[in-house]
């Protein structure tokens, strides 16, 4: 939800409506006798309100899981939502009186901050994140399709690798690993079909690449690290296999974008696990303040 000319409408209304409540409020503070308090008949007017903005900005959760029962478009509701919801807060301090006392209430009051920063720490990741998703991302995809994509890269890496060395066995001996790695040529019968002078590039995709790409631990997480670690490949293996090793370096930069696509994804929608418990916790103990209220 970006917030943009559409709101201003919404905005403007509110704001008019929190001036007028402060307003009405500082008359009503200054005429009452004991001072202002939610057990006089504009403290509970102004619960009511409160109550009634709050259910109402509860209610997108209803308008989204039945869009057919409700009247209205999904980005007016959600307009509404914002906007009311910031009204809520300063109406619910006028019917305490501005002075909070007693555990629920103090809780109470506390729950609606806390929900309403993290609606406002919500709307300015949605505000900043998409653009950015779009510069760092520009491969982006469908998120629930980055597995599949994760796997159809997983299978070009192998037959590219395949395509250029010939058949190879999907782990490397420790043994062979270390005579590789220290410069030596291990006489294998399982690496006796590769091309000549295509061990480095093995070694570096069974033990490193295919990893990398199968999300496990990996020295390739790191952009600087997979720049030295191709760098190093490229300075082992015959000229010929160069191509290969710009494949997979292509692979490995799309499986970075696509994990920080996955990274970003998180951050637009997590907050959501925060907000939403919290405001439905905050409704259900604003039902129990509104009849322990009534009660005595």
């Amino acid at each position: 939800m970006i917030l943009d000319r559409s709101h201003i409408k919404w905005a403007a209304g509110c704001a008019l409506i929190a001036a007028a409540s402060t307003a009405h409020y500082s008359r009503y503070a200054a005429g009452e006798p004991s001072g202002p308090s939610g057990g006089t008949f504009e403290g509970l007017c102004y619960g009511v309100t409160a109550s009634g903005l709050i259910l109402f900005a509860a209610s997108l959760s209803a308008r989204r899981r039945f869009p057919g029962w409700l009247v209205g478009t999904g980005q007016h509701w959600l307009k509404a939502h914002i906007w009311i919801s910031m009204l809520a807060l300063p109406v619910v301090l006028f019917h305490s009186g501005l002075r909070v006392s007693g555990t629920m209430a103090t809780l109470l009051v506390l729950l609606l901050a806390v929900v309403s920063a993290s609606g406002i720490f919500g709307l300015v990741l949605q505000r900043f994140l998409p653009e950015r998703m779009m510069v760092q991302c520009p491969t982006e995809t469908v998120y629930e399709q980055i597995d599949q994509v994760l796997l159809k890269l997983r299978e070009e890496a192998r037959l590219s690798v395949e395509a250029a060395v010939g058949a190879f066995p999907d782990s490397l001996p420790s043994t062979v690993v270390a005579e590789l790695r220290g410069g030596g040529m291990p006489a294998s019968t399982s690496l006796a079909d590769l091309k000549p002078g295509s061990l480095p590039l093995v070694d570096f995709y069974v033990n490193h690449l295919k990893p990398y790409l199968a999300d496990l631990p990996s020295g390739l997480t790191d952009a600087r690290a997979r720049a030295t670690h191709f760098e190093h490949v490229r300075r082992h293996v015959l000229s010929s296999l160069h191509p290969t090793l710009d494949d997979l370096a292509s692979i490995c930069h799309e499986r970075s974008q696509l994990e920080r696509q996955r990274r970003l994804h998180l951050w637009l929608h997590g907050w959501l696990f925060v907000h939403v418990p919290l405001s439905m916790l905050l409704v259900v103990l604003m039902c129990a303040h509104a009849v322990q209220a009534l009660r005595f």
